[in-house]
């Protein structure tokens, strides 16, 4: 589990602040697969903080799930995923699933 130390020594990294300055840069063209790779984990991390999930939740993510992602009107990306590890665990409250 990150402290909220490790996440504000990483947000204040050297590195962090590379892939800001490419994110700002209105001509950004991802030219590169480390420049990719670079953007894709700040981005994967920036989404851990925000939502406090475990990795396990990016891992999962599918691009049929982003396609049926909408924003809602305060700008943030909606999606609803059941995997089958999730009806399973919600097979408690309404018996068997599957």
């Amino acid at each position: 589990m990150l402290t909220p130390e490790q996440i504000a020594k990483f947000l204040a990294s050297r590195e962090v602040k590379k892939v800001e300055a490419i994110l700002n840069d209105p001509n950004c063209h991802i030219t590169s697969l480390e420049i990719f790779q670079r953007v894709r984990n700040y981005v994967m991390m920036r989404i851990l903080i925000a939502n406090g999930h475990r990795t396990g939740v990016l891992l999962a993510l599918t691009p049929s799930a982003l396609d049926k992602a909408a924003l809602n009107p305060n700008g943030a990306v909606v999606t609803v995923s059941l995997t089958l590890s999730s009806l399973k665990n919600l097979s408690f409250l309404y018996g068997t699933v599957l």
